[in-house]
């Protein structure tokens, strides 16, 4: 477990930044989006409260257990959160994955590529992570359009702990 803070990543229009408490509102409205939703499921989160929790129990306890979470992404000139985009480490993947999720009137910008490109940029020089995977939905095209733009090809379908359907798995190898 470490107690060192997670490097704020800068791109030209973003900042992404470990999340706080302060962000339980903005958690609370992306976590309950209609595209979230559908596919990334719903994490039952319905107060304040729920989403403080959630942020503890899940972004700031891995900053601190993994060195990496997601993070709060948000508009440099405005500091307007937009999304969430960071590695995840899940404990039946050796290597993180990256994820995303932007609120809709931030989507079909370039934010979620900048972001993306940023992050994978980081974890694969700075961080020294030699595979990154991304888990998609079959369904979320859109998603799946992004990671292909990225650089990760499609490595193979799998139904993950705790799933009832298969994920798609995409991966990048330096």
């Amino acid at each position: 477990m470490t107690n060192k803070k997670l490097e704020t990543l800068e791109t030209e229009r973003l900042r992404l930044r470990e999340a706080t408490l302060d962000d339980a509102a903005f958690t609370l409205s992306i976590y309950n989006d209609s595209a979230f939703l559908e596919f990334i499921g719903d994490k039952k989160l319905r107060t304040l409260e729920d989403a403080r929790r959630y942020i503890t129990e899940n972004f700031i306890n891995s900053y601190r257990a993994h060195g990496v979470g997601m993070l709060v992404v948000e508009l440099k000139d405005s500091n307007q959160p937009i999304g969430f985009c960071g590695l995840l480490k899940r404990p039946y993947f050796e290597e993180p994955d990256i994820g995303f999720a932007y609120l809709p009137d931030y989507t079909s910008k370039g934010y979620g590529y900048e972001a993306a490109r940023a992050t994978l940029n980081h974890a694969m020089g700075k961080l020294g992570h030699k595979h990154i995977q991304a888990l998609v939905s079959p369904a979320n095209v859109r998603s799946i359009g992004l990671v292909e733009k990225l650089g990760l090809h499609y490595d193979r379908d799998d139904v993950l702990p705790g799933q009832e359907t298969a994920t798609k798995i995409f991966a990048i190898t330096v």
